[in-house]
């Protein structure tokens, strides 16, 4: 098992670690969508942020691929010899990592070996499943309201949406999203007489979008409002795309349940994993 390296170090750039390990991450593309849209991320900045990036090979090709990028390690699925080499890179580059996100239930294999070899243990774990839809359920247009763009005018308000959205997920807030996520015009909003819900496309692959920050206000809670936005967000990126993907957290079954009657499908786990230095 040997180690191709690409990074701003090596000069061997994003788009080259792409083009060549592109038919690999497409052969599941839905699985690795995560790491494809990153993957395009970096390709498109004209300076993007330190990051390193690995594919663990064989002589018929890759058979794991790592990126590495804000002190996070994220995986593809892989055989356990694979992974342990791509946690032995991530420790041999010194690379820091205060998280992860991992195949389920893969990526142990990964974390217990990068454990073994700089001392880090894992504080919180939070297990999501992907999701994916090649064709939305019809339903019955019950919910009053309808979808539109948000504008430059809400920034403030659905930055406070946001905020409280990282918040419940137990995640970081990121200063300036709504203005980025409006200005792209990929913020959109359940309307009735008031914004009452919102949804946005967070990422994409070369033949899909992927759907996030479901968000509905507590007080809109319990009308059906970002099932509404959801179904109709999912018609418009299938308009566009081949097929289109969600992330959930496990630990919330109504979002599961819900998501699976517009016609959405589980394609995959994933665990995203802080990690602490013992």
């Amino acid at each position: 098992m040997s180690v191709q390296r690409f990074g701003l170090e090596s000069g061997l750039s994003a788009p080259a670690f792409l083009a060549r390990h592109r038919a690999f991450l497409e052969a599941d593309e839905a699985g690795n969508c995560l790491l494809l849209s990153i993957l395009q991320r970096l390709s498109e900045l004209d300076q993007p942020p330190p990051y390193h990036l690995a594919a663990a090979t064989t002589a018929r090709g890759a058979a794991a691929v790592l990126v590495w990028r804000s002190q996070r390690a994220m995986i593809s699925r892989g055989p356990a010899r694979a992974l342990h080499t791509l946690a032995d890179e991530v420790a041999d580059r010194r690379l820091v990592s205060t998280g992860a996100v991992l195949p389920a239930p893969e990526g142990g294999a990964f974390l217990n070996r990068l454990s073994q070899r700089v001392k880090l243990h894992p504080v919180d774990r939070q297990h999501q499943r992907l999701h994916r839809l090649d064709r939305l359920v019809p339903r019955a247009q019950s919910t009053p309201g309808a979808m539109r763009a948000a504008v430059t005018a809400e920034v403030a308000l659905f930055q406070g949406w946001l905020d409280h959205f990282a918040t419940e997920a137990g995640i970081e807030r990121t200063p300036g999203h709504a203005e980025t996520l409006i200005g792209l015009r990929k913020l959109m909003v359940w309307q009735t007489d008031r914004p009452v819900a919102i949804a946005a496309i967070v990422g994409g692959t070369r033949h899909s979008q992927r759907i996030g920050l479901v968000f509905t206000p507590p007080a809109e809670r319990g009308h059906g409002y970002a099932t509404a936005l959801v179904a109709a967000l999912s018609r418009q990126a299938l308009a566009r795309s081949r097929f289109v993907t969600l992330v959930t957290d496990l630990a919330n079954p109504i979002s599961n349940h819900i998501y699976a009657r517009l016609g959405y499908r589980p394609c995959g786990d994933i665990d995203t994993v802080a990690l602490r230095a013992e």
